[in-house]
C-alpha cells in the first residue's frame, strides 16, 4: 500500500509539473545502418538537442524484438545496426476544452534544435565511403504520464547495406563541421547536391550512380554562364586542386562527362565483364568528386 501511495504521489507531481511549465519532450531515435563509431567515442554532440551515438544493450533489445514483430527475414544484425541519431524537441500545449478530439494544442517551442535526420546522413555520405540507411525510426513522449505511447516504425532498407564503416576520430570534427554547414546555408544547391551524392551511393545500378554523381558536380560547379557548360564543370573542378593537380582533374572529370553523355544518348555498351568494370571505376570516380567538393 506504502508503495502504491508513492507511485500515485509521483504521478500527482508530474502531472502538477507538467501542467505547470506547459511543456512535453519528443524523444525520437532514427537507428542508422552501416556505420558505427570509433571505439574511443560513445556519443558525438550535433548540440543541445540532438547526438549521434552508441546504441545502449537495452536499445538493442527494443531493435530486435521490432524486427521479431516486423517479421524481417534479414535482422537487425545483418544490417550492422550499432549507432543512432537521437534528437529531443520540446513543445508547449494548451488544454482546450472546446477540442472535440483531444485536449492539447501542442506548439513547437522555438528553441528547437534544427538537426534532422537528414542532415545528418548528408554529412555522413559526404565522409564516408559507403551508403548508410535508416534501419528504425522511435518517438517516445515524456513525461510518460500523459503520452505512455512509443512510436516504431519498421524501415526494411532499399538497397543493400555492407559491412559498417566505422567514423574514425580525425573524422569526427569534419562531419560535425559539414552538418552544420549543409543545415545553416542559404545556398539550398549543397544539399541537393549532397542528396544526389546520397542517390548515387544506393544505386544497384553504376550507371545510374554516374548521372546522379555529374547532376550533383555541375549543381555545385556550374559556371554563370550556361554557354559551354562541360568545360567549365570541369575546369571548376580542377581549380578545387593544387596547381600540381588541376590537369589530372580537370581530365578526370571531362573523361566522366563524356561516359554520362554517351550512358543519356545510349552509345555506350552497360553489360559484359569489361564494361562493368569500367562503369564501376567510373562512378567511385565521379562519386569521390563530389564528395571532395562538397567538403570545400
Amino acid at each position: 500500500a506504502r508503495q502504491i501511495s508513492r507511485s500515485v504521489n509521483d504521478l500527482l507531481k508530474t502531472l502538477e509539473q507538467m501542467i505547470e511549465t506547459k511543456t512535453l519532450t519528443e524523444s525520437t531515435i532514427f537507428a542508422f545502418s552501416g556505420i558505427r563509431l570509433c571505439d574511443s567515442r560513445t556519443s558525438i554532440s550535433l548540440g543541445p538537442d540532438a547526438c549521434l551515438r552508441t546504441l545502449s544493450e537495452e536499445e538493442f533489445i527494443e531493435l530486435g524484438s521490432n524486427d521479431i514483430f516486423f517479421n524481417e527475414v534479414i535482422n537487425f544484425v545483418r544490417y550492422g545496426v550499432s549507432c543512432c541519431l537521437e534528437r529531443r524537441r520540446t513543445y508547449r500545449f494548451a488544454l482546450l476544452a472546446d477540442n472535440p478530439n483531444s485536449m492539447l494544442g501542442v506548439q513547437e517551442s522555438p528553441s528547437n534544435s534544427a538537426v534532422s535526420e537528414k542532415s545528418v546522413l548528408r554529412a555522413l555520405h559526404i565522409i564516408m565511403v559507403q551508403p548508410i540507411g535508416t534501419y528504425l525510426k522511435s518517438t517516445e513522449w515524456q513525461p510518460k504520464v500523459l503520452c505512455p505511447w512509443r512510436i516504431g516504425d519498421g524501415l526494411p532498407l532499399a538497397g543493400k547495406i555492407g559491412p559498417p564503416s566505422v567514423l574514425e576520430r580525425h573524422e569526427i570534427e569534419s562531419f560535425i563541421a559539414i552538418e552544420k554547414r549543409l543545415r545553416e546555408s542559404p545556398r539550398e544547391e549543397l544539399r541537393i547536391a549532397a542528396d544526389r551524392l546520397i542517390e548515387a551511393m544506393h544505386r544497384s545500378s553504376r550507371v545510374d550512380a554516374i548521372v546522379d554523381a555529374v547532376i550533383g558536380l555541375e549543381i555545385l560547379l556550374k559556371p554563370a554562364d550556361a554557354d559551354e557548360l562541360n568545360f567549365r564543370v570541369a575546369l571548376n573542378y580542377a581549380f578545387l586542386g593544387p596547381p600540381e593537380c588541376r590537369r589530372q582533374r580537370f581530365d578526370e572529370i571531362r573523361d566522366i562527362q563524356k561516359l554520362r553523355n554517351k550512358i543519356v544518348h545510349g552509345s555506350t555498351r552497360h553489360r559484359g565483364p569489361e564494361a562493368e568494370e569500367r562503369l564501376g571505376k567510373a562512378a567511385e570516380a565521379a562519386m569521390n568528386a563530389l564528395r571532395l567538393t562538397s567538403r570545400r
